[in-house]
Order: structure tokens, then sequence, then C-alpha cells
């Protein structure tokens, strides 16, 4: 018996399979199955309005923790997800830079104040 080929699928049309429960022909990119809801394959990972919030605002205002967030979203596949881990990156670099530079200019009119102390002591 000699098997006929299949046609590939046209672009645009969906992959389709079959439910492993009821045997309903469903698209592959379903994640239950509208028959019988099954559970076709793991859901992917959400992030809430509220987890972004939290995410953003360590990464902004507690620049090495972000990097957690960070970690933690960057390395999902999920491509929304990955966008808020990006996100949090590129704050907790912005964060870390200005600290930086807020700290050093901090710093250096430390340094002039005591400078300025210790020479006034000096000429007494």
């Amino acid at each position: 018996m000699d098997q006929q080929p299949q046609p590939a699928p046209q672009p645009g049309t969906p992959l389709m399979t079959t439910c492993p429960i009821c045997h309903v022909t469903i698209p592959a990119s379903f994640f239950f199955c509208p028959n019988c809801g099954a559970s076709l394959r793991p859901a992917p990972p959400v992030v809430t309005m509220k987890q972004q919030i939290s995410a953003y605002s360590v990464s902004l205002f507690l620049p090495p923790f972000g990097l957690w967030y960070v970690w933690k979203y960057i390395r999902s596949g999920e491509p929304k997800v990955r966008r808020v881990g990006i996100i949090a990156l590129v704050l907790t670099v912005i964060s870390i830079i200005v600290t930086i530079w807020l700290t050093t200019g901090l710093l250096s009119s430390v340094n002039q104040a005591v400078n300025q102390s210790l020479g006034s002591y000096g000429s007494l």
C-alpha cells in the first residue's frame, strides 16, 4: 500500500492537531481543547501589571536588585515577558549610571569641603 504524500500547508493556515482526550481536530496553537477542556500544552507565563510595576520600580530605585527580574523574565520564551525583562535591564543600567554619576559628584563636593576646612586649620 502506497501512501500519498500530504500537501504542504498553505502559508497563513494554522497547523492542526487532535485532542488526545476527545480526538477533535483543533489548531496547534491552542492551549486547551475547546470541546473537552483538556490541557494540550503548558500555558505561557503571564506578567501582570502589578508584576511589571514591581519589576520596573525595583530596577529603577534599587538597581542591583533589578537584575533578578532581568534574569527571571529574559529567560522566558514568551516575547511579552521577555520585553519586560529587557525594559527592566535598561532601567537597571540607567539607574546604575545615574547612581554612579551622583555619587562621584557628591564625593567630589565633600572632598572639596574637607580640603577647604583642612586648609583653614593649617593657616592658624
